[in-house]
């Protein structure tokens, strides 16, 4: 599952395999260059993501650890922090 930012050039991919979600900058002609990615917890299985429609926050679903986390998206940059585990 592929998800672009709604207004950053920037593209979330969960990785179940690696604990990871992957993340890259869109540049000029479509260019995708590698950003720090998110490291999730060790066989969580991150599956599924989504953003909010405000943009601010990216939804991540866990499928091994049944958990969802929810990281705080800064729209000024292409960063972002964990916000919390539920």
């Amino acid at each position: 599952m592929i998800v672009p930012h709604p207004w950053l050039e920037v593209l979330y991919i969960p990785d179940l395999g690696e604990d990871l979600v992957r993340r890259f900058a869109i540049g000029e002609g479509g260019i995708l260059s590698p950003l720090e990615p998110y490291k999730q917890t060790l066989g969580s299985g991150p599956r599924h993501a989504a953003i909010s429609s405000n943009g601010e926050y990216l939804y991540l679903a866990h499928e091994l650890s049944v958990e969802v986390t929810v990281y705080k998206i800064d729209t000024h940059s292409t960063g972002g922090d964990r916000k919390s585990v539920v």
